[in-house]
This record gives structure tokens, sequence and C-alpha cells, in this order.
């Protein structure tokens, strides 16, 4: 299942592992502070994985290897 955005705010049950990450935007100095959901299932298998920005996953997906 690929990544998917939500609305701030959004709720999940199970276990859930947030992160913010800190990601250079493309051809710029500046950076980006993304915020990163991973919900797992009652064996702890990765269910869902959740960018609040849409513009993260962009960048993820620009400078992700080919």
């Amino acid at each position: 299942m690929p990544p998917r955005v939500v609305p701030a705010g959004a709720q999940a049950s199970g276990s859930v592992w947030n992160y913010h990450i800190k990601l250079a935007m493309p051809e710029s100095n500046n950076f980006l502070v993304c915020q990163y959901k991973v919900l797992f299932d009652a064996q702890e298998q990765v269910k869902e994985d959740i960018w609040r920005r849409h513009q993260c996953l962009d960048i993820i997906n620009e400078t992700a290897p080919r």
C-alpha cells in the first residue's frame, strides 16, 4: 500500500510510531519539517504509513533512487 497524506488531527488506533523528519527541499537551501506516522496491526506488521503534508511525500518520491 503506498503512503497517503491525511489532514491534521486524524486519529488511528493500535500501535503507532510518529516521526519528525527534516528534509532538504530540492533546488533550495531550505528544509521542510515533515511528520510521518507508521501504523501497526495486532501482529505488529506495518498496516499503513502516512505523511502529514503531501509536499513531504513529493520530496521523498523525487529523491528516491530509481
